[in-house]
């Protein structure tokens, strides 16, 4: 791995000094890692992938391609597919930067306004997208989720 770790790198034209401040570590750190005399923790291979992109399964077995398809490319693949504005863009790119917590956050908050919206309209115009039986099997999975995990 640490010869991969190098690899990555070298590939971004990077000194060690350079590649580590964009992990909050040192070049010396760097060193140590691209030498084998410090291992890889599996929060810094996260953070590798991360910060440049990185394919996990080939930082950690060699397997596959160097870099991911950036998500910026995946985007505006969506967005042209489905004829996404830029706030769009903007909302799904922020959406899916969240931690799980913060993504069924915002889901829980989406779905008691679906859930209000309907309780106030009589003509139910939502029913054709989500059924009251189904919004409220939802919330009260989320429910019993969000109480397993405290």
């Amino acid at each position: 791995m640490n010869t991969r770790l190098k690899a990555i790198r070298k590939e971004l034209k990077m000194s060690q000094d350079q590649f580590g401040a964009r992990l909050g570590v040192t070049g010396a750190g760097i060193s140590k890692l691209e030498s084998g005399q410090r291992n890889l923790t599996d929060q810094m291979i996260l953070l590798i992938c991360k910060e440049f992109n990185i394919n996990d399964t080939w930082l950690r077995n060699g397997i596959g391609v160097m870099f991911l398809e950036k998500s910026s490319d995946n985007l505006d693949k969506l967005a042209q597919q489905y004829n996404l504005d830029e706030l769009d863009k903007m909302i799904i790119s922020e959406y899916t930067k969240l931690d799980e917590v913060r993504r069924t956050a915002v889901k829980d908050y989406i779905i008691g306004i679906a859930y209000n919206y309907i309780s106030v309209n009589s003509n139910n115009s939502l029913d054709s997208l989500i059924t009251n039986r189904d919004l409220n099997n939802h919330l009260s999975d989320h429910s019993s989720n969000n109480k397993e995990a405290q």
